[in-house]
């Protein structure tokens, strides 16, 4: 046979050989923000909108440039430097065209005559004057207190990462090349470049920042070389595995998986953790450096599994998400919870085999010191019963009141704090101009669009819509049947309007029939004339109330509309769509999580009644961090949604660790009291250790730029503080009151018929 210095040194080479391979494959990792991949994957609504956007267009392929002059639009120094802008925007690749006040002419009779005639400076302000009684261009093109312009953009569709990242970069360099009072940018092309950089800077900042902090922790925890560099290594391992897994495969790092780092360190030292001072325990008990080895892998290695395992199964609850970044994020994460165990139980023994006994084994002082504040705390906890029961009653009532407050609510650029650059921009367009956010209507008529009747109820149709939405005016084929009576009056903007007589409005549909023939219609009228796209923009106010202006929308047009079928569709519409659904599987993933969980303290137990036991305190932090969400005002959204589940995956480990070692210790025949007793002081001090661990780690993300990542750090650390206060004082008293050995047969079942020990005493810790 081999001898264990042998085999743990083939262990050894083997691991750091694959970690090696890993680390070469980190250099590929690739990163992707790509939003519409939080669509629901096979959902009607998403089918719908794929369809019509191949039938159009896409409504988020486009960019809007904002250029502010204080002194006002109409001067001519300013609309020569806008000229200028233009010039270079046509030079930039994957521009198409450039719409623009300052191009745009109306026929006046015969003539064509600017919007904007800059070279007659006396013509300026009868310019504002006609351009304000316009309503396609007052507040389109032009703010309303005349001193910004809006150029709209339309770039190549549907552009790769790199295409946006090149039209980005090129974007970034005409800000900077032109001086205006103020310059905004708004799109989804340089909006994902700029999340994709965010990023990675943050997955940088994370992993570093979280070493930093469990290095420190580590230190004070240890105060040796190895209590320090062991479990670094093991889980630095962990880190690069997962990472060069993912490199390897071509998996990118999406936002929601910027936190893995984070995630690997925090939860493969709680596994690391354990085992340490399992092992030490030992060591101070006078054992063998093998033997304490061997104790350790058999009484942590199955308690450390089941924390594995249900961490992994609470990750994996999110794979039954529909969303394929919630569901990459759950996977990736459960497959990197076990590779952290297995690693932590292959390296960490095989390390240990060969250094020697640790010099800290001989000291008594730190266990001291742990001994007498779990004592302290277990008998506050005994002595006062009532009271931890009284106080966890006020605060889950508390809890729910909170959580009655709690809202579905999600905005596009939800995840930017309000100082953010791009969320300026964003919100500069909101409160300027129509906004940014895309509002699209597919209207199908078997008879056609283009029938008077059918325009005519389109107008009307449009004008319902306008007086419920955040807007003034659509992109239709009433644009264009407006646009053709007021050429055909003149220009006269009184003529902005669908005609009242047939005749004239027949005249403009066979003009309207000429350009659909050639295409000239094809971003909002579909080949065949039957359906018609009616498409905005329009200012950002929340999900939450654009359902309920759905809601309206749908039951003011019911049976007033025969013959029409009107559909909501669109990146925004899809995006609240998706939000709410999760709000809904996140619940699904959180029963799952609470089977399993149950399933398995069950099995350990054959006992219906601990199985409940167990949940109770992992339910306990749940209650409260949505009670604070609820009294905070964070709304259920993507990045909230999902932090439910993982705090519970991730908290139950120490009630897992809790509730095997009380089982250990019931089977040496000990009475209840003395197994709980004897279960808080050996398992206190590790639960306490991982805990600290877990929340300075997790507390890292607060420094995010994105907000989701930021509550997510601050609520999980908040959920594991309460889940280790339930578990020292709550867990407990349940376990005391609720779960008995009722008589000898059940008895030795725990027991596992062995003969009963004698109890020690106290002053034998």
């Amino acid at each position: 046979m081999k001898s264990p210095k042998l085999k743990s040194i083939i262990v050894l080479f083997c691991v750091t050989v694959f970690t090696v391979v890993c680390g070469f494959n980190l250099q590929y990792l690739q990163f992707d923000y790509d939003f519409e991949k939080f669509y629901p994957e096979d959902d009607p609504e998403t089918q719908f909108f794929q369809e019509h956007r191949e039938r159009f267009a896409s409504d988020n392929d486009f960019l809007l440039i904002a250029v502010k002059n204080e002194a006002g639009v109409f001067k001519k120094d300013f609309l020569l430097k806008v000229q200028d802008l233009i010039e270079d925007l046509d030079t930039i690749r994957n521009v198409d065209t450039v719409i623009s006040l300052t191009l745009m002419e109306r026929r006046i009779r015969q003539f064509k005559v600017p919007y904007i005639n800059y070279d007659n400076l006396d013509s300026l302000q009868n310019d504002s004057i006609w351009i304000s009684k316009s309503p396609d261009i007052y507040g389109q093109l032009i703010s309303k207190d005349f001193k910004t312009l809006s150029l709209y953009v339309s770039h190549t569709q549907y552009l790769s990462t790199r295409g946006c990242n090149i039209l980005s970069d090129a974007m970034s360099r005409l800000q900077e090349d032109h001086e205006f009072d103020e310059f905004y940018i708004a799109g989804r092309s340089v909006g994902q470049t700029y999340y994709v950089g965010l990023m990675q800077k943050e997955l940088g900042f994370f992993t570093i920042t979280s070493f930093i902090l469990l290095l420190i922790f580590l230190i004070v925890a240890f105060r040796s070389w190895w209590g320090v560099v062991l479990p670094v290594v093991v889980v630095v391992m962990a880190v690069v595995w997962i990472l060069g897994i993912m490199a390897m495969i071509g998996k990118p790092i999406n936002l929601v998986l910027t936190v893995l780092p984070t995630i690997m360190f925090v939860v493969g030292m709680s596994d690391v953790i354990h085992i340490v001072s399992k092992y030490l325990e030992e060591l101070r008990l006078g054992k063998s450096k093998i033997a304490a080895l061997t104790v350790t892998v058999k009484e942590v290695g199955m308690a450390t599994l089941l924390t594995s395992v249900t961490t992994a199964i609470g990750f994996l609850t999110l794979y039954t998400s529909r969303v394929i970044p919630i569901r990459d994020f759950g996977l990736y994460v459960a497959f990197g919870v076990m590779i952290a165990f297995v690693l932590s139980f292959l390296v960490l023994p095989a390390m240990f085999a060969l250094i020697p006994t640790p010099e800290v084994a001989k000291h008594k002082s730190e266990s001291t010191f742990w001994t007498r504040v779990l004592r302290n705390s277990f008998r506050w906890t005994i002595r006062n019963q009532w009271k931890v029961a009284i106080m966890a009653v006020v605060v889950v009532l508390t809890s729910l009141l909170g959580m009655s407050s709690l809202e579905v609510n999600n905005f596009l650029l939800e995840d930017l704090k309000e100082d953010d650059p791009l969320n300026k921009s964003f919100i500069f367009f909101g409160d300027n101009f129509s906004g940014v956010r895309p509002l699209e209507l597919s209207v199908s008529c078997e008879d056609g669009i283009l029938t008077p009747d059918n325009i005519r109820a389109l107008d009307s149709l449009e004008k319902l819509a306008v007086s419920i939405y955040p807007n003034e005016s659509f992109i239709s084929p009433v644009t264009a049947v407006k646009a053709i009576n007021r050429l055909k009056q003149g220009g006269a903007n009184m003529y902005y309007e669908v005609p009242e007589s047939d005749k004239d409005l027949k005249k403009a549909l066979k003009m309207l029939k000429k350009a659909h023939s050639k295409g000239d219609l094809k971003t909002f009228l579909s080949d065949d004339g039957k359906i018609a796209r009616l498409s905005t923009t329009v200012k950002d106010l929340g999900g939450n109330e654009f359902r309920r202006l759905h809601q309206e929308f749908e039951a003011r047009i019911e049976g007033q509309y025969p013959g029409f079928e009107i559909a909501q569709t669109g990146t925004a519409y899809l995006i609240d769509k998706n939000n709410q659904y999760l709000s809904t599987s996140m619940m699904w993933s959180l029963a799952i999580a609470f089977a399993v969980v149950a399933l398995i303290v069950g099995l350990l137990y054959k006992s219906t009644r601990m199985m409940l036991i167990g949940l109770v305190p992992n339910i306990f932090p749940l209650i409260m961090i949505a009670g604070i969400m609820g009294f905070m005002g964070i709304d259920i959204k993507v990045s909230t949604s999902i932090l439910f589940t993982i705090a519970f995956g991730i908290a139950v480990d120490d009630t897992i660790h809790f509730i095997s070692k009380l089982k250990i210790e019931l089977s040496k025949g000990k009475s209840m009291v003395f197994a709980i007793r004897r279960t808080y002081m050996s398992t206190g001090r590790a639960i306490v250790l991982t805990t600290g661990i877990l929340c300075a780690g997790f507390l890292t993300l607060v420094f995010s730029s994105f907000l989701g990542t930021f509550y997510m750090g601050m609520l999980i650390t908040l959920s594991l503080l309460f889940a280790l206060i339930s578990d020292l004082y709550l867990l407990p008293i349940l376990v005391l009151n609720f779960y008995k050995l009722k008589d000898k047969d059940e008895a030795k079942k725990i027991q596992g018929n062995k003969k009963p020990s004698m109890e020690i005493h106290e002053g034998s810790e």
